[in-house]
């Protein structure tokens, strides 16, 4: 009876699980999906590193990225989850006292929702899905900010347009305090991929949570398009 313990015990996955994501990845991921991985696999710890920047998963010793974003040839192994875009977003405040544009020469009528780079306004470079061809359109706002989060708070604040990626966007959609704008446009923000390293050894513990976010991110970006 206790050999058999020893063995169940050996079997059941477990150890340290480390995954980095960038700052905005618990928006959209749900914080149950968590609760009930633990639940369900008591010996398996996680630990994310949040953090906009690609880090070097073997040097920092990580086990599996999420990366959002057009990805670069490398040495990794990449699993595409996912599409990843970006669509015109904005508060209902926004359009209280004047009418939703209807074609994107109407932009310019709107404040938008900036980069500090974007010293004389900014330029968006969209498609529709009909086809591939993108489309310059001249913006224009009086409130810049380089974080992809804060453009999403800013948006959602009143303060203009916003050119947001969907797997932020719609979260808050679906509570009322977004609306979409001129749903035929779109930018192409690459992919979602889960990464892994090619030459690390793939513990159960590790392949259990990248089933998890397989199929966690596959459900909460599914109504997104």
């Amino acid at each position: 009876m206790a050999n058999q313990s020893i063995t169940l015990s050996q079997r059941e996955p477990q150890g340290v699980v480390r995954v980095t994501a960038s700052v905005d990845f618990f928006k959209y991921f749900s914080y149950q999906a968590i609760v009930e991985f633990m639940q369900q696999y008591p010996k398996i710890e996680l630990s994310f590193l949040l953090d906009n920047r690609n880090l070097d998963l073997v040097e920092e010793n990580i086990d599996i990225a999420v990366r959002i974003s057009k990805l670069e040839d490398s040495s990794l192994v990449a699993k595409k989850v996912s599409e990843n875009k970006a669509g015109l977003f904005a508060s209902p405040i926004l359009f209280e006292q004047q009418a939703p544009p209807e074609k994107l020469e109407d932009l310019k009528n709107f404040p938008c929702v900036l980069k500090p780079a974007d010293v004389h306004g900014g330029t968006w470079l969209l498609q529709t899905d009909k086809d591939s061809q993108k489309l310059s359109v001249q913006v224009n706002g009086r409130f810049k900010v380089n974080s992809v989060v804060d453009q999403f708070q800013a948006t959602k604040a009143g303060l203009g347009i916003g050119l947001l990626p969907y797997s932020l966007a719609f979260v808050e959609v679906k509570r009322g305090n977004l609306v979409p704008v001129l749903t035929n446009y779109w930018q192409d923000l690459g992919g979602i991929y889960i990464v892994t390293p090619t030459l690390k050894f793939r513990s159960p513990a590790v392949q259990l949570v990248i089933d998890l976010l397989n199929e966690k991110l596959n459900i909460s970006l599914a109504d997104q398009t």
